[in-house]
């Protein structure tokens, strides 16, 4: 089969050479011995291509996959680094936690001792009030703190000369500096308490 290709294409040849009736000139010749050369160049480059291109193909893969392991291996850090940021900030959270329950707690505390303060003091104006009307000072000591609301600003000044008077007549009478006394011990006993 191949030879009959051959001769067929022999024929053809000759076909033209007798058509022509010439021989083929040497431009002819040339334009055939370079068709020929570029075919042949053409096949070797088309058989060197398929394999060229298969290396820059693996080329260009290698290169994508050390990008992707590095990529992988940055990924791997920024998530261990996301991982402790979170960790630190539940750290955080509970210690603001920790510190709000704390500070409540203190002000629960102090809410109550302030209470405890306020109504041992009231207990212990309402003792010497009662001391003070025992012993028949005015005003008493409750009057002075909590003055009535309906009095006037001539009635602060009226309460401060009786206390004044009675502080001189402290001085002057024994009787009310003994009258101090149990006063002054009985507040000091209160306190003790």
């Amino acid at each position: 089969m191949a030879i009959e290709s051959e001769a067929r294409s022999e024929e053809s040849t000759d076909s033209k050479d007798a058509d022509v009736g010439k021989t083929p000139s040497s431009a002819a010749l040339i334009r055939m011995l370079v068709l020929l050369k570029l075919k042949l160049i053409a096949n070797y480059v088309l058989d060197g291509f398929a394999p060229f291109v298969a290396v820059i193909a693996l080329i260009v893969a290698v290169i994508a996959v050390n990008s992707n392991k590095s990529s992988q291996v940055q990924l791997v850090q920024n998530a261990a680094t996301i991982a402790s940021m979170n960790a630190s900030l539940l750290i955080a959270k509970g210690e603001l936690e920790k510190l709000k329950a704390a500070t409540a707690q203190e002000k629960i505390l102090q809410e109550e001792v302030r209470k405890k303060q306020n109504e041992r003091t009231m207990q212990i104006i309402q003792s010497v009030s009662k001391l003070q009307l025992k012993v028949k000072i005015s005003p008493t000591l409750e009057e002075q703190m909590y003055p009535p609301v309906s009095s006037s600003a001539v009635q602060p000044a009226i309460a401060s000369t009786a206390a004044a008077k009675t502080i001189v007549l402290s001085g002057k009478d024994n009787k009310q500096g003994d009258r101090m006394d149990v006063l002054k011990g009985a507040v000091e006993k209160f306190n003790k308490k």
